[in-house]
């Protein structure tokens, strides 16, 4: 039996399962409230459970330790799993999260690959129900798919956590949409109009005004004036696997923290002439923190939920500084710097990415003297030139497919989330991950044959401002819907080889693929260098959506047989004058 969180359902001092032995329960305290430690045997000695009993009933949070190493932690009320669970890896890192319900999943799960969300949506009664994502198309809003049918059920706006819909919401069926909606708290409390199929309804604007509970529309956020040059102290690196832009970028006066995929899009802002941190969400502020804002012991400088938020001064117990700069929920961001422990000089300054040094920072010796003085990523120094490595040996290809089907096959119903199984196969999919990102700094991007398979979008927006050349080569990206290339600025050649960004069922041990209903979009836009796009036969074969546009330089542009057989939309907008 897999070794998951149902094993500790209705849990004794005897066997919970006839293959899993309980050896002891250590226990103490008083009789009505008492703290145990339970020890198994067999495969899982290496396992124990701390959990607090109250009346015979197990009580409150629950910890599942490996060793020394947090494996799990869940929630009991009245002897019953009813909380938010968390998974952790064999390190202690965060890999999945979500409530369960009287011992089933129920309610939204997200799950994590190196902080990032790498899948968000709702489980029902223990089973995966549907997939949300950010819309690309309605800024602020959120997509909700079947994972059964791969059909559109909601768009969206959701409350903070994203736990249920809060807002204006287009609900469809059967690929239409029927209705437009108000929900509060995940509660529908109007329908608005019936049957629309035009998107947003006419008075949407004017119905959303009178609803909102704020009388003014937050301050946006326009990263396309920040990340329009080129910039040599900044690092920001788009990984293809993980599909997510991550990094920081760095201008005179600010100190960008960026953090982007599918599920979220974050940017922390760090100002430090004004002393001020700013948080926003899909380009929306969300939350600004001034240094006067609180005082703390050890902290001096604003504060969130008891945790450093924001700009201030962190001091050892001896009131000497130990690190100036931004904080957010304790973890430092954006730009600081660090000093010795004894002599109270500067260590380091530059940026940070999620308390890692990353972007431009220098590095100080003891005496002030400059021992490095450049690029950083996850706290080693970093060479502009490293290249992106992928190779079919690399794990990314099509022999790693059929042994995890890749991030999103890993985490199916088929496994149990948290089982030995699912972690075994979650740890070799991490032995086998290699360099997957390129940079702002990179001027080319090839990718080989026969890899990432398992990849549904690939998106390169703004950030990559040094790339002039794409070749992807035949059979890459067997899963994709969405191929995006906006705003890449020097970009002049894009070719895509055969049987690429198309779904190749024959990989896959099930029929879903045969038969589903593909809903790809590529769209090729802004890219004002653009001179050649090569397309290969059967590439983008099952893409509904083809939009070219703002391409003035665009001079060649060859589409082979079989590609785009089931485009519907079709859009050629500012192109290069060899189209007049």
């Amino acid at each position: 039996m897999p070794f998951n969180y149902q094993i500790f359902d209705n849990p004794s001092e005897h066997a919970i399962e006839s293959n899993v032995e309980i050896l002891k329960v250590e226990k103490w305290g008083e009789s009505v409230k008492e703290y145990c430690v339970v020890h198994y045997g067999d495969d899982y000695e290496k396992f124990i459970m701390k959990v607090t009993r109250v009346n015979g009933k197990r009580e409150g949070e629950a910890l599942i330790l490996d060793g020394d190493t947090l494996y799990m932690k869940l929630k009991y009320v009245n002897d019953a799993l009813n909380g938010v669970m968390e998974i952790y890896s064999g390190k202690g890192v965060l890999v999945v999260r979500g409530p369960l319900l009287n011992g089933k999943e129920s309610g939204l799960f997200e799950e994590y690959v190196n902080s990032f969300v790498v899948w968000r949506g709702y489980y029902k009664d223990g089973e995966r129900y549907s997939v949300v994502r950010r819309s690309e198309e309605k800024r602020g809003y959120y997509e909700e798919w079947d994972v059964k049918s791969d059909e559109l059920l909601s768009v969206a706006e959701y409350d903070k956590e994203l736990v249920n819909k809060n807002g204006h919401c287009m609900e469809y069926e059967d690929g239409e949409m029927k209705r437009e909606c108000w929900y509060e708290n995940g509660v529908r409390k109007e329908v608005i109009s019936n049957s629309m199929k035009d998107g947003m309804g006419e008075n949407d604007n004017e119905e959303r005004r009178k609803r909102r509970r704020i009388d003014a529309e937050p301050e946006k956020l326009c990263l396309d004036e920040i990340s329009s040059e080129f910039n040599k102290d900044s690092l920001v690196l788009y990984d293809i696997e993980l599909e997510c832009n991550y990094g920081v970028w760095k201008t005179n006066e600010k100190c960008y923290m960026i953090k982007q995929s599918l599920y979220e899009n974050q940017v922390v802002e760090g100002d430090w002439t004004n002393c001020c941190m700013r948080v926003y969400d899909d380009d929306e502020l969300k939350e600004e923190v001034m240094k006067e804002d609180c005082v703390g012991n050890r902290w001096e400088g604003g504060v969130r939920n008891g945790k450093p938020f924001g700009y201030g001064v962190m001091y050892d117990e001896e009131g000497r500084k130990e690190y100036e700069g931004f904080m957010m929920d304790g973890i430092r961001v954006c730009y600081g710097k660090e000093f010795y422990d004894d002599i109270e000089k500067v260590k380091y300054e530059g940026c940070y990415y999620e308390g890692k040094r990353f972007g431009k920072g220098v590095l100080y010796d003891r005496n002030g003297g400059i021992e490095y003085d450049g690029l950083w990523k996850e706290d080693k120094q970093y060479s502009s030139t490293s290249a992106l490595r992928l190779t079919k040996k690399s794990g990314t290809g099509k022999s790693l497919a059929k042994l995890v089907k890749g991030m999103g096959e890993l985490y199916s119903t088929s496994m149990q989330l948290g089982s030995e199984e699912w972690l075994t196969k979650y740890m070799e999919y991490q032995h086998h991950k290699k360099n997957t990102a390129i940079s702002n700094y990179a001027q080319s991007l090839s990718i080989p044959s026969g890899v990432l398979y398992c990849v549904e979008s690939f998106i390169l927006s703004q950030w990559p401002q040094s790339l002039k050349k794409i070749v992807i080569r035949d059979h890459c990206f067997g899963r994709l819907h969405f191929f995006v290339l906006d705003g890449l600025s020097e970009l002049q050649s894009l070719v895509v080889e055969e049987k690429s960004c198309m779904d190749e069922s024959d990989y896959y041990d099930d029929d879903y693929y045969e038969d589903r209903n593909t809903v790809g979009i590529c769209r090729i836009v802004n890219c004002p260098k653009l001179k050649s796009i090569s397309i290969g036969k059967e590439s983008f074969r099952y893409y509904q959506c083809l939009e070219l546009k703002n391409l003035a330089s665009l001079k060649s542009m060859i589409i082979s047989q079989s590609c785009f057989e089931r485009t519907q939309v079709f859009s050629l907008i500012g192109l290069g004058k060899w189209l007049n």
